[in-house]
């Protein structure tokens, strides 16, 4: 019920669809940041069956930056694949609500951005600036077994990276379990890393490597129970190399949740999993310093700053950007 009123409340608040006939009606912000999850909305015709995105640099190179879809919100007859208490949207007849989210790298330097969404052969063509941000700074010295397993070559690591992008770039339009905003899996602890801290690994041999961290980390004992962040579907659930005995839930279609480095894992890929429900216990497996969890959400694959989804629900985030409301006439 809860949920209906958030989806009846923000379709109160956009609402008038009359100006539908002969073009859609885009709502978009106009600015994001780097690590954003950047979500559009789309009201369309029923006939429309698939809407892309594509994020270019001004320059309009070869390839887009960020390539993604969006998902078609179910109608009164029939809800996602998610279900339990998400219910359906009223819309007025002829209509049809299509939610979208990317994930602006947190690489992707300042500037004016072109966005594009595709439906059928047309394109519908937005400017987005994404700012300037400054992200924190830290150095990490590994231990002799530490600097061994990060720098090693295997052929297992490598295979695992890949199935992992694999798992969480999967978009399944029928995947809708939560609209709500998310909630912190561990309660009370210290965050000992943000998102995006730009990190130098300091190796046992005297060298260093720069990287980028994914997620964000808590200083908890061994053994501190750990919940799921949202409603959702368990996606993977076993151990790997790096990130030790790891979990990742799907929220959303494209949208997912991850969990590193956990002792215990007390749940199995396609587990269904309500808010809040224990999913393992924090550790020191993979590679760590000591014991922790790192949390991460990704959207299309991209690593995107969780924050974003504590404040607001996936399509709460509407009324907290800036927008610009488009009846679109243009396309190609």
């Amino acid at each position: 019920m809860e949920n209906r009123k958030i989806l009846c409340f923000l379709f109160v608040l956009y609402l008038s669809l009359s100006s539908l006939e002969g073009g859609e009606i885009v709502h978009i912000p106009q600015e994001a940041l780097p690590g954003d999850p950047l979500p559009f909305r789309l009201y369309t015709e029923p006939s429309v069956t698939e809407v892309g995105v594509f994020l270019w640099t001004a320059e309009g190179r070869n390839t887009p930056l960020v390539e993604g879809k969006a998902f078609r919100m179910p109608d009164e007859r029939g809800p996602g694949e998610g279900g339990e208490g998400l219910g359906g949207v009223d819309l007025e007849e002829g209509v049809s609500l299509w939610v979208g989210i990317i994930g602006i790298p947190s690489v992707a330097p300042p500037g004016l951005y072109r966005l594009e969404i595709r439906i059928g052969d047309r394109t519908l063509v937005f400017p987005l600036n994404i700012l300037g941000r400054q992200f924190l700074h830290e150095e990490i010295a590994l231990n002799r077994e530490m600097s061994k397993l990060r720098t090693e070559e295997d052929a297992r690591k490598i295979a695992e990276m890949r199935e992992l992008l694999e798992r969480v770039s999967l978009f399944n339009p029928q995947s809708m379990y939560h609209l709500k905003p998310f909630r912190l899996p561990v309660d009370g602890y210290r965050r000992t890393s943000q998102f995006g801290d730009r990190r130098k690994y300091r190796y046992a041999d005297g060298g260093a490597e720069q990287a980028i961290h994914t997620g964000i980390d808590f200083a908890t004992p061994r053994g501190t129970p750990v919940r799921v962040a949202a409603s959702g579907k368990v996606a993977f659930a076993g151990p790997r190399i790096l990130t030790g005995n790891t979990v990742v839930v799907e929220h959303l279609p494209g949208v997912y949740t991850l969990y590193y480095h956990l002792d215990r894992i007390e749940v199995k890929e396609g587990d269904r999993l309500q808010e809040g429900e224990r999913i393992g216990t924090t550790g020191a497996t993979g590679l760590v310093t000591g014991p922790h969890l790192h949390w991460e959400v990704r959207v299309g694959g991209i690593p995107v700053n969780p924050d974003a989804f504590l404040r607001a629900g996936p399509l709460d985030k509407f009324f907290q950007l800036r927008e610009t409301a488009v009846t679109s006439k243009e396309g190609r």
